[in-house]
């Protein structure tokens, strides 16, 4: 059975000095969101020992990673019959907003698995992006012990099949340059099936024309940015973490590998 996890909660409250006219009304600041990794040991009995901060963070953001990681329970990792400990890398969400005075904070646990050493952005196929066609793609590939990548499937799930063998030859280009580290039992690195939903998304066929080269790519910066900005409004609408940011419901968490050692089963 999964059982739901709990998220951190934060209210701190800044103070400052008195004001001697009435307050302005509140002002509630559009949310943060963000992704951060962090590397979890586990012992043989699934429960967590250690949770590595990330250098690019607040001690005061660390602390509540930390605490919410603390609060899986994984079922025992096993190798090859016996329970063993780990490590896994557990992606949290946060989100942060600033409503007045008040600086709020909510955290999810989003799934573990071995951890990326960055994702490059595949290469956009040139004839699918001049007809301005866009897709998704639900890609399975195995993270080996070595860290490198090795492609098992990609499926369109969304797009015109015209450009699919464009968008997979790209996909398979993009899984080869993956790199990872691996999950670990017993000290020692093991494989592990990964699910991720690649999408290519393009703006409508245009006719504009450019005076220069220069102009172009400029133009597709400006593009580019523009998508980036709403997918990122979208992520902001549909995350559950601001939605108790800003006080509203909870959800599920999802899980993003598919066969890791580290099944989470229960929150203390």
């Amino acid at each position: 059975m999964r059982h739901r996890l709990v998220p951190i909660f934060l209210a701190i409250c800044v103070v400052g000095p008195a004001a001697a006219t009435a307050p302005e009304p509140a002002k509630v600041e559009a949310p943060r969101l963000f992704s951060v990794v962090s590397r979890v040991s586990v012992d043989a009995e699934g429960i967590v020992q250690d949770v590595e901060p990330t250098t690019t963070l607040s001690p005061a953001i660390n602390a509540a990673l930390e605490a919410n990681a603390r609060k899986i329970h994984f079922a025992p990792p096993m190798k090859q019959g016996h329970a063993v400990p780990g490590i896994t890398y557990v992606v949290q969400e946060a989100c942060a907003a600033l409503d007045g005075g008040t600086f709020r904070l909510a955290i999810r646990y989003r799934g573990n698995g071995p951890k990326s050493n960055g994702f490059p952005a595949p290469r956009y196929p040139p004839d699918a992006l001049r007809a301005g066609a866009s897709a998704t793609v639900s890609v399975t590939y195995r993270v080996l012990a070595t860290g490198a990548a090795e492609l098992e499937n990609a499926t369109l799930t969304k797009g015109s099949t015209r450009w699919a063998r464009d968008f997979k030859q790209s996909i398979t280009e993009w899984v080869g340059q993956l790199h990872y580290l691996p999950e670990q039992l017993d000290g020692q690195p093991v494989a592990t099936r990964v699910s991720y939903p690649v999408e290519f998304r393009s703006g409508p066929r245009t006719t504009r024309t450019y005076s220069s080269l220069a102009d172009a790519k400029r133009a597709s910066e400006r593009d580019a940015a523009r998508i980036k900005a709403e997918q990122q409004a979208q992520r902001i609408a549909a995350s559950p973490a601001c939605a108790t940011a800003m006080a509203a419901s909870d959800d599920a968490p999802r899980q993003l590998a598919l066969d890791s050692a580290f099944h989470p089963v229960q929150v203390n």
